[in-house]
This record gives structure tokens, sequence and C-alpha cells, in this order.
């Protein structure tokens, strides 16, 4: 007769309490080990050394906050779900375990909570004990381990709960284990495996940050062990000041810290139910099974076949065909790939009726027909992620507010950066959204023979600015043939535009927007370096690039306001009147121009200056940078816009 006296049973859960010691010592060991043998050594240094408190309490608020180590704490949970439930893989213990006159519901709480007492006991002992050996020290950290104590609670409620589900759902530990450890990175496992994969055959997804697979605030929700390890990262400081100059403890930073972990309860209690819900309508003789439910069976294998499927081709292509084909055969590779994809599907769909149903002889039992449809959907699938229907690379034209462009091309020497051009109106990023469409078509099916063509291929690099709260760039780079109609046709777009320094430097570019202004004299020598160093008499070879001299001028010297407010404004008026390309870098002798922006630390975006620059040149001779002779501007190291250093 079945009990009715209680939801939980005291022999059952001192029987699992007593049974299972070993997963209690093992917890222990690795807490003395992990938290308090270290702890101890460096306290016994920090003391040597007269670190003083505030050294030693930061060390130690650090080291009991990186203690809730949330891959440790997943990993265990499984480990303690696996034993307290495996009555449930066997099928003579099930029948056994059930004949007690105990309801399914007293059965699965009972044992829920021993699993539970055997996960959170080890740590509140090893908690305590840190806190009681700092103590000791002279240290109080007592209300700090109780802070994240109640964290380190959360994770093991969470993902034992979780691990309880997965147990009910299987019948079989080795395959509780692997479904658990896929359901937890589930979410950044198909991200990463879509990234890599988008990034062999997406034309434009190379340059993309769009596509980094623990990006995004749902990929971090969705893989709860990042998202506690991420936060358990968080710098804290130890102390705070208050108003009157008194240090205490930061209580309230290290509350907030735990307390943004806390909705992971919700999903807890919602785990725990459904594993009731699935305990209470088991069937015993699941026991030994794989899926102990028959509807978990297609779940299973269309997961595993997706993942699996998509991870062989991935493996595939780099171990047999990346090594032999250009990176810029994207038609080419995308042929590979959906080949790839195919046939695995096909083989993963027949390898998951095996390991379903224990066997290698599935030949009359599979759906050949729902395998077909499968692998249709799978190539369905890459071609909407090539074509651009799914994870597309690019934002909708009506998110977008603004877009900037650079073009590097792939016959030029540069050092710098080039300034990228930013578009904000209406007709231009219009335009420029209709040539990135045909941009993302010629490269669709773009194949290029060899292995490394780079130096034949100019890129084109697109961002786009997008509006909202979650404000995010989408950055494009677009390999392009040298002298593609493509590239011309946005090239002569952007030089068509009267506002080329508004571009540059922003609408408020007349407004003195630079903090500093920079210039660099290079000189560039040609790469027939000895026959040039023997034509010249030179003594050593000549080197291809380098630097003679470099000047800076910023804001925090008054005197030198002038000179950059004049430099600035030559550089302008030559943007404007068109003999400043700012869309190409010749290897040549040259002065690169750069602004340092307003709330800027980038040094980087220049503007290069060649003897058609006469307004900025004529400001560089009364700095002494350059000086006019004979016609021709002469540098320190050669004649400006030729090639070759002074005799």
């Amino acid at each position: 007769m079945k009990s009715k006296t209680s939801f939980f049973n005291k022999m059952i859960f001192r029987k699992d309490i007593t049974r299972f010691w070993p997963l209690w010592a093992m917890q222990l060991a690795i807490g003395v080990l992990a938290l308090i043998a270290p702890m101890m050594s460096e306290l016994s240094y920090q003391r040597s050394i007269q670190a003083g408190k505030a050294s030693e309490m930061s060390f130690l608020v650090t080291l009991i906050q990186n203690s809730c180590l949330s891959p440790y704490t997943m990993g265990v949970s499984i480990l303690v779900a696996v034993c307290v439930f495996m009555y449930l893989t066997k099928e003579r213990d099930a029948y056994t375990i059930h004949a007690f006159p105990f309801t399914r519901t007293t059965l699965f709480v009972s044992h829920y909570l021993a699993g539970l007492a055997i996960l959170l006991v080890p740590p509140v002992v090893v908690e305590l004990l840190l806190a009681l050996v700092a103590r000791l020290q002279g240290l109080n950290v007592l209300l700090v381990v109780m802070i994240y104590l109640l964290e380190w609670a959360i994770q093991i409620i969470f993902f034992y709960s979780l691990a309880c589900v997965v147990v009910m759902l299987t019948g079989n530990p080795f395959m509780s284990l692997l479904i658990y450890f896929v359901l937890n990175f589930l979410t950044a496992g198909v991200r990463l495996l879509y990234s890599s994969l988008a990034e062999l055959f997406v034309y434009g997804n190379q340059g993309s940050d769009a596509f980094w697979y623990l990006d995004g605030k749902a990929v971090k929700i969705l893989t709860p062990v990042y998202n506690f390890f991420l936060n358990n990262n968080d710098s804290i400081a130890a102390y705070r000041i208050l108003e009157d100059a008194t240090r205490v403890l930061n209580y309230k930073e290290m509350i907030q810290n735990v307390g943004a972990m806390a909705y992971y309860i919700l999903p807890a209690v919602l785990f725990f139910a459904v594993a009731l819900v699935l305990y209470r309508v088991r069937k015993l003789e699941a026991a030994g099974d794989m899926i102990a439910f028959n509807w978990g069976r297609p779940v299973f294998r269309v997961v595993f076949v997706f993942c699996a499927s998509l991870l062989f081709a991935l493996g595939v292509y780099y171990l047999s065909f990346s090594n032999t084909i250009s990176n810029y055969a994207y038609g080419r590779i995308f042929k590979i790939i959906l080949g790839l994809v195919a046939f695995g599907t096909v083989f993963f769909y027949l390898l998951s009726n095996m390991i379903l149903d224990k066997t290698f002889f599935i030949w009359k039992r599979t759906s050949y027909w729902r395998m077909a449809l499968f692998t249709v959907l799978m190539v369905l699938g890459v071609v909407g992620v090539r074509n651009g229907q799914m994870g597309a690379a690019i934002p909708d034209r009506d998110e977008i507010t603004g877009v900037a462009v650079r073009i590097q091309f792939g016959d030029e020497d540069y050092v710098y950066q080039k300034a990228v051009l930013t578009l904000t109106d209406t007709k231009g990023i219009d335009e420029i959204y209709k040539q990135n469409k045909a941009i993302l078509k010629y490269g669709r099916n773009l194949d290029v023979d060899g292995y490394d063509n780079s130096d034949l291929m100019d890129t084109v690099e697109i961002t786009y600015h997008t509006k909202g709260e979650d404000t995010k760039n989408y950055r494009c780079e677009y390999p392009v043939q040298s002298g593609n109609t493509i590239v011309s046709n946005l090239e002569k777009y952007l030089k068509s535009r009267d506002d080329v320094c508004e571009m540059i430097y922003g609408d408020a570019y007349k407004q003195y927007v630079q903090s500093e202004m920079y210039v660099d004299e290079q000189y560039e020598d040609p790469e027939e370096t000895d026959a040039y160093a023997a034509e010249k008499n030179w003594d050593e070879e000549s080197e291809q690039a380098g630097s003679h001299n470099y000047w800076s001028w910023d804001q925090s010297n008054k005197k030198q306001q002038k000179i950059r407010n004049a430099l600035y404004e030559a550089v302008c008026r030559d943007i404007e009147a068109g003999r400043c390309d700012v869309l190409h870098m010749k290897p040549v002798n040259c002065f690169y121009v750069g602004v340092v922006k307003k709330d800027s630390d980038d040094l980087s975006p220049a503007v290069q200056i060649t003897e058609k620059c006469t307004e900025t040149l004529k400001v560089l001779e009364k700095l002494g940078c350059v000086k006019y002779y004979d016609g021709q501007w002469e540098m320190s190291s050669g004649i400006l816009g030729e090639q070759g250093k002074n005799e």
C-alpha cells in the first residue's frame, strides 16, 4: 500500500546521503585544494611583503567571488543527478525501488533533495572554513562569504534541476551526460557552427562582428554557464569611499552582482516541476533506453543530425580543402559545403537511428522519406544563409542611420589606415545600400583561382550604424578583384560628392574638431633595392619604406593652437579642391596628415599629402617640414611624390 503521509521520506534521503559519501569527499577535497590552500599561501606572501589589510581584503573578495565557478557547478550537478537516479537506468533496480510503498512524488522529492544536499553542504562548509581561517588572520569576510554562497546556491539549484530533467528523459547515464552538456552549450554552439561556416562562403561575412558566436544578450542568457562565468569575473572593488572619506566594504555592489543572476531561480523551479511530471509519467520499462519517451526520439534526432552535420562539413572542409582552395572562391566553397552538409545529414541521420535503437541493423526501421525531407531542409537552410534570407550580413534599410565606407586597394602600399567616409544623408545611404546589394550579388559566385590572391584583391569595407537603444554596428568586408566595375562605381560616386570633408571629419568639421594634429614623413623606395642603390651609388641597400620625421601638435599647448588650426584648414581646402585623393594611397615619398578628433584616441585614419596638395604644403613649409626648390618639394628623405632617398 502506498504511503499517504508525506511527499518526503527520511529513509530514502538518509540512504542517498550515506551511500554517495564519495561525492561529499570529492567536493570537500576540491574546495580545500582550490580555495583554502591558495588563500593561506597568498595571505602568507602578502604578510611577508607587508602589502596591507586593503590588499589582503581585495584578494579575499576576488577569491570568494571567483569560487562560484559555473563550469565546475555545471559538471558536478549532472554527476550527482545521475548518481541519485541511477536506478532508473537498470530495469531490475527500477522495479525494486518502485515496489516500495511510496508514491512516485515521494520518491522523486526525496532523491531530489538528497542530491541537492550533497551539492549545497560542501560549498557551505568550505566557504565557512575560508571565513574562519581569514578571521584567524584578522580579516572578517563572513558577510562576503554569505553573499556569494547565495549565488553559488542559485547556480546549484539551476544546474541540478536542469540535470534532473535530462536524467528523466533518458535511461542511459552516458546519454544523460551527452544531452546535458549539449543543452548547456546548444545556443552558443549553434551560433559558433553557423558563424564558422558562414565565414567560409557568405560573401562579406569575414569582417562582420554580427556573427561572433558569444555576442548578444540572448546567447548569454541561453548559455547560463557562460553568463554566470562572466558575472563572476566582473571586477568589484573591495572597498567603497563614503562622502566623509570613510572606507567601507563594498557590500552593495556585491549584492547587486549576485542579484543580477537571481532570475535563473524561475527556470530552476520550472525545471523541477517538469522533472517531477516526467518522473510520474515515465514507464519503468524505459530503463536502459537511450531516450525514455517516444516523443523525445525525433527531438534528439533533429538536434543531433543538425549539429553533427554542420560540424562534419566544417571539419572535413578545413582538413581536406582549405589548403587547396582560395579564400575568395566563394562559389566553389559554397558548393563543397553544400555537398558535405547533404552527405553529413544522411550519414548522421542513419547514425542517430543506430544510437537510439542500439543496433547497426536499422535499415528496415528507417523512414527514408523523413531522411530525404530533413536533407532537403538542411540544404535549403544553407542556401538561405548564403542568399541572406537567414542571418543576413546587412540590416534592413529602415534600421540604418548612417553608413561608413573605405576602399583598400590591392595594389597600394600604405602605412596608415585611410580615412573612413561616413554618409548620414538619406540619398547617400540609399546609394551605398543599393551598391552594397550589387556587391553581394557579384560576390555570391566569386571564384578566384589559386590559394593566395590577396595582392590581386581590393577590399570594400562598409559599416552600418543602426538606430534603437541597442545600437549595433554591422561591419562587412567585401574582397573584390582589382579593376572591377563594382569598385569603380563606388569610387565614382564617392568622388562625385561635394562633402568629402564632412564625410571624413563629421558635420562639424569647420568648427575645428581636432584635438591633435600629426604629420608623419614617409619615404618609399622601389622594390628593386639592389639595382636602385647601385644606380644612386648608395653603400647600403635601400629600405622599401620608412619614416624619417614625426610631428604632433595637441590642444594642451595653447601656443600650438594656431599651428593646428592652420594645418587643419589647409588640409580641408586641399580635400575640397580635389587635390587630396582620399580613396587612394600611392607608394611614393609623402606626408601623412592625421586628425585626432575630440574625445577620441584614434591615430590611424590619415590623409596622404603629395605634391598636388599645395595648400597643406605651404603650411608644412612654414613649419620646416618641406622646402620648395627648383619646381620641386624637397623632404628630408627625398623628393615629394617620387620614390627614393636623397643622395
